[in-house]
């Protein structure tokens, strides 16, 4: 079985995979708490930045921003501009405030989470705006706790990183694109075929709805919603699409593993292929940058599936467990596989649930 590099820092982040846009691209991850303590080694802020296939992981004691669930961040090639949030707030590379940069996602849990950011999973996307040089779209949801936890409100944000001499301002904050009872977070996007437009995907709460947003120059409407059927259970896990924007899977404990066609024209899922993989906290989903492999992971079992095999879900190997007995550094806590995040060096991620610990697949191109 194939083994994973480990590396150890705080990680606290859920964030888009890393492109390369025409004027933007997201090689920057940010991830911490800042308490003004930095007497625990553990503790504070810390930056990786992804440059000609490596990484460098350097502190950020100047981040006054939380990163506790929602992570998402543009910068430009030369890094002049770089704005990120955490779902609530918008801040430049200088780790100032943009101007109208507070009061994101209000509504629901916000009063209680404010300071410390978004804590769900792709609740905020950040991706650039086409026809623009500079100006960037924000898409984000809000989450509640009445019953279920859930989203409903989806947002539109419009950020001009340039505005009062660099400092940025959010210049449309807060548009409501759609209000429904949505999954928290789970924010999918993929190019539209003719390279300039956005899809978006959000699923209704508990139901197998897909709501289909088209982001275009002049603005973002809904498209449709399809009932995709299948096993239907409670929020978790993790989606995400091919490099290729022609696959979209997702993975949880209570949907198993779900793997459709999508159409980059139309925006149409298809062809749905469902497996029950595990009854262990499971989640995590990631593909190869170049398209040919599939990984899910649980607490404990990574595994991979070939999407060239005649038979993609039989195609199942198992390809490392995690060493159970192995303590946090940090914590002396027993850690587990997170959810996965592939990167501009070519390789893909693993959160730790333990918080300081990163798994790293080294050549997912390869079976």
């Amino acid at each position: 079985m194939r083994k994973l590099m480990k590396l150890s820092f705080l990680l606290a982040l859920y964030l888009m995979p890393t492109t390369t846009f025409a004027q933007w691209k997201n090689n920057i991850w940010l991830y911490g708490r800042y308490n003004g303590n930095t007497s625990w080694p553990y503790w504070g802020a810390s930056k990786l930045t992804f440059e000609n296939d490596t990484i460098t992981i350097t502190t950020e004691p100047n981040m006054q921003m939380n990163i506790k669930g929602t992570y998402t961040g543009l910068s430009t090639p030369d890094n002049n501009y770089f704005i990120y949030s955490n779902g609530y707030t918008l801040a430049n590379k200088n780790h100032d405030t943009l101007i109208n940069g507070t009061g994101l996602s209000p509504g629901g849990t916000y009063n209680n989470w404010s300071n410390l950011g978004n804590p769900t999973p792709y609740s905020s996307i950040l991706l650039p705006l086409s026809g623009s040089d500079s100006y960037m779209a924000m898409i984000h949801n809000d989450n509640f706790n009445t019953n279920s936890l859930h989203a409903q409100n989806l947002y539109l944000s419009i950020i001009d990183p340039k505005f009062n001499n660099n400092q940025g301002a959010v210049t449309i904050k807060n548009q409501v694109v759609a209000n429904d009872t949505f999954t928290v977070g789970g924010i999918l996007v993929n190019r539209h075929a003719n390279g300039r437009d956005w899809w978006i995907l959000l699923k209704r709460n508990n139901l197998n709805d897909f709501f289909t947003f088209l982001l275009t120059p002049t603005g973002i409407e809904l498209k449709q919603i399809q009932s995709m059927g299948g096993p239907i259970g409670l929020f978790g896990g993790q989606g995400a699409f091919s490099p290729n924007g022609n696959l979209l899977a997702a993975f949880s404990s209570s949907y198993q593993l779900r793997i459709y066609d999508f159409d980059r024209c139309t925006g149409n899922l298809s062809n749905m292929r469902y497996k029950y993989i595990t009854n262990e906290a499971a989640g995590g989903i990631s593909f190869s940058p170049n398209s040919k492999y599939l990984f899910i992971n649980s607490w404990e079992k990574l595994w991979q599936f070939d999407l060239e095999s005649i038979n993609v879900l039989n195609s199942q190997t198992l390809i490392t467990e995690y060493d159970t007995t192995y303590p946090d550094p940090a914590t002396g806590l027993l850690a587990g596989f997170g959810y996965m995040y592939p990167a501009a060096d070519g390789k893909i991620y693993l959160q730790n649930f333990s918080g300081v610990m990163l798994n790293v697949i080294n050549n997912p191109d390869m079976p």
